[in-house]
């Protein structure tokens, strides 16, 4: 009879046991439900410190943003425009998401122009987090919400690093220093749309217009303007280069894009245009008839925006590492620090094949082929030399690195 009740409390315990789960779950929902009230109100009442109070409890996001959640974060970028208090609040909201990305707020599209906005009005807080959303807390566009979203389908130029090349950069046709070391300005008519695509730096600017004419294509020009960041000012940046217009052609594009990287304009339109280039995949997704529209333009999977957001990171780490590239092989200890950008004395595969890349003068715009099979025979020499997954330190690196 012993034996015969044991499967009985058994049974009988597990019940118990879903019972209680169930009922912590149903407290739990409650509890949430009661936070997001207290969110609401706030918000409605525009108190900024008590939705953070709120939002400092509420449980990270399990799944994609609710159409009550997404409006709380929409209402908070609009109240962010008046007081910037609220752009902490945005901050707290977005980083719910977690792995997610900022993807889980329905495609993240909305809240990146909405960001950009309140850049381009000069709030630091807003670019700050305009470039954690777009390319992840490290500034990484593989932390991004495109690859946190696991489409897989992300353009090569993506999955690869991010290497710059100062001679590959356009110069002004009048001064031949690199556009992108200045502040570069584009000419209007005297009825201030655009006079053509050229740009030229800050220095020459005013003495192309008091010569009434762009040096390189002749037209008549009436006054200067200056291109603004696309960091700083990103929808400002798409204005300028389209003139307003609200679509850019692939010329205006590789134009501004050159203006404020040393990127070569030849590899970068092949990269847009070439059916098996890199960019293709994010060029006019929309069938806008060879145009690229804003909203193909900040698109988180695969949009260009994030493309120019991460070369702009990377030559801020060229600026501030500076100096030339040490031999690997004559100073391998020295090739480590130069490529370990945080000094974590951990150099990652992919800070290691950012390294091999710049040795090779190889860019992200270069043929597929070609720099697929360079990432292969990086991953065959890494796993070779037995270095972690993760990162090699400088001591096994040395080794490594003198062999």
């Amino acid at each position: 009879l012993a034996r015969g009740s044991e499967p009985a409390e058994a049974a009988e315990e597990e019940e118990d046991e879903e019972e209680e789960n169930q009922e912590q779950s149903d407290q739990q929902a409650a509890r949430v439900e009661a936070l997001q009230e207290t969110l609401c109100q706030a918000v409605l009442r525009r108190f900024p410190g008590m939705s953070l109070r709120a939002l400092a409890t509420l449980p990270p996001l399990r799944d994609r943003a609710t159409s009550a959640e997404f409006n709380l974060l929409l209402q908070c970028l609009q109240l962010a425009s008046e007081d910037e208090r609220w752009l902490e609040a945005v901050a707290v909201q977005l980083r719910r998401s977690g792995e997610l990305g900022v993807q889980a707020w329905h495609g993240g599209q909305q809240v990146v122009r909405s960001l950009a906005d309140l850049a381009g009005r000069g709030h630091a807080k807003a670019q700050d987090l305009l470039v954690e959303v777009a390319l992840g807390p490290a500034g990484d566009v593989s932390s991004s919400g495109a690859a946190a979203s696991g489409s897989g389908g992300a353009p090569c130029c993506e999955r690869e690093p991010r290497v710059l090349f100062a001679d590959r950069a356009t110069e002004c046709a009048v001064c031949f220093e690199p556009l992108y070391c200045s502040f570069p300005a584009f000419f209007c008519g005297a009825d201030g749309r655009r006079a053509c695509v050229h740009y030229v730096c800050s220095a020459c600017a005013d003495a192309c217009v008091h010569a009434k004419e762009c040096p390189i294509c002749r037209k008549e020009v009436a006054s200067r303007r200056w291109l603004p960041s696309p960091e700083a000012d990103p929808r400002g940046w798409f204005e300028a280069a389209s003139d307003g217009r609200g679509t850019l052609e692939a010329a205006e594009l590789c134009h501004a894009v050159s203006a404020c990287l040393p990127v070569s304009e030849d590899l970068l339109m092949k990269a847009i245009e070439h059916e098996e280039g890199p960019l293709k995949r994010s060029w006019a997704r929309r069938g806008g008839g060879g145009l690229i529209s804003e909203e193909d333009f900040f698109d988180l999977d695969g949009g260009l925006f994030v493309w120019i957001l991460a070369h702009r990171r990377e030559l801020y780490r060229i600026q501030k590492r500076g100096g030339r590239v040490p031999d690997i092989r004559l100073d391998p200890t020295g090739w480590f620090d130069y490529w370990d950008d945080a000094g974590a004395g951990i150099l990652t595969f992919n800070d290691f094949l950012r390294g091999v890349f710049g040795s090779r003068q190889l860019e992200s715009l270069d043929c597929r082929t070609r720099l697929h099979a360079v990432r292969t025979e990086a991953q065959e020499l890494w796993q070779a030399a037995g270095l972690r997954p993760d990162g090699a330190s400088a001591g096994a690196f040395g080794a490594f690195g003198g062999g």
